[in-house]
C-alpha cells in the first residue's frame, strides 16, 4: 500500500530502493511503472514476489530507465531479460539473478547486449545455462559475483574497455 501511495504522489521520482520488501507485489510495480514514469535508478532486489509480469511492464512504461537491479527476484526468468533488450535502450546497470536461473541463455544474453548498446555494467549470476558470453566494447565493469554460480560457463570474451573487474566474479 505504502508503494501505491508513493507511485500516486511521487511522480517526480528518478531514483527508487525498495529492495528487501516482501510485501512488495506486481500490483505494487505496475503501480511505479504507471506513478513513476521518469525513474531512472530503481533497486528492487530480494523482492520475491515480484513476476516477468510486472518487470516487463515497468520497462516498457518507464524509458528514462538507466540502472536496474533485480537480483534474488527468485520469480525472475529469462522474460524479463528479453523485456529488458526489447525497451531499455539506454540501461547502464544491470543486476539480474537468482539460484538456479536456467532459462537465461547465451542466446538471450546476446540479444540483451544488442537491445541495451550502452550497458556498462551487468550481472547474471546463477544463470546456470549459459556456456558463452561475448561481452560488448560498451561494458567497462565486471562488478562483484557478476557470473558466480553460472555452473556451465566455458567461454567469455572480455573487451578491452573493462577497466575493472570485482570478487568472485566467475566462482
Amino acid at each position: 500500500a505504502v508503494v501505491v501511495t508513493i507511485a500516486k504522489n511521487c511522480a517526480a521520482l528518478t531514483d527508487i530502493g525498495v529492495s528487501k520488501c516482501d510485501k512488495l507485489t506486481d500490483t505494487s510495480i505496475m503501480a511505479l511503472a504507471n506513478g513513476c514514469v521518469n525513474v531512472r535508478r530503481l533497486r528492487m532486489n530480494v523482492c520475491d514476489k515480484i513476476t516477468d509480469a510486472s518487470v516487463t511492464y515497468l520497462v516498457s512504461q518507464c524509458s528514462e530507465l538507466t540502472d536496474l537491479d533485480v537480483r534474488y527476484c527468485n520469480k525472475l526468468t529469462v522474460a524479463t531479460l528479453t523485456a529488458v533488450s526489447r525497451n531499455c535502450p539506454s540501461l547502464l546497470v544491470l543486476l539480474f539473478g537468482a539460484d538456479g536461473c536456467a532459462s537465461v541463455t547465451d542466446k538471450s544474453v546476446s540479444a540483451l547486449f544488442a537491445g541495451c548498446p550502452k550497458l556498462t555494467s551487468i550481472q547474471l549470476w546463477g544463470c546456470t545455462s549459459l556456456t558463452k558470453v561475448v561481452l560488448p566494447d560498451s561494458i567497462t565493469e565486471i562488478v562483484d559475483l557478476a557470473f558466480y554460480n553460472c555452473s556451465s560457463l566455458a567461454s567469455i570474451t572480455v573487451p578491452d574497455s573493462v577497466t575493472s573487474i570485482g570478487d568472485y566474479c566467475f566462482a
